[in-house]
């Protein structure tokens, strides 16, 4: 039940940019988060789960990454940001297991509709919470 609830929001979340008028900058720290008020760093350990999708378009789809992060909030980055080369190369080099462009971006394209999972953090066990 909760994987459906997830998928549902990661569904929506598309839509919803953290700021339309944000800058992102993308480094070996983090995401860097350039908006006219505020600046922010997501740095990439708090990114708990990256979702790539498309949104529906009226010509053509726009793919879009969506990074879930561990406060609950969640940032994604359209295929015509700026900022979307640098972190589809970036990503497997700074989330360890996520899967490089060429891997999720061609099933993605090759999907009628639905989202791919690029990274998702493993929480540790009971047992290796004790060592």
């Amino acid at each position: 039940m909760f994987k459906r609830i997830e998928n549902w929001v990661i569904r929506r979340l598309p839509s919803r940019r953290a700021a339309r008028d944000a800058t992102i900058l993308v480094s070996s720290d983090g995401f860097h988060i350039h908006t006219p008020t505020a600046s922010r760093l997501v740095r990439w350990h708090e990114i708990d789960r990256v979702v790539a999708t498309k949104a529906d378009r009226f010509v053509g789809d726009t793919f879009l990454l969506v990074f879930g992060l561990q406060d609950g909030s969640a940032l994604s980055i359209t295929e015509h940001d700026p900022a979307w080369r640098p972190t589809t190369q970036i990503l497997p080099a700074q989330l360890p297991g996520a899967k490089d462009f060429a891997s999720w971006s061609v099933a993605l394209a090759a999907a009628a509709a639905g989202e791919i999972e690029v990274f998702r953090r493993q929480t540790p066990t009971a047992e290796h919470r004790r060592s």
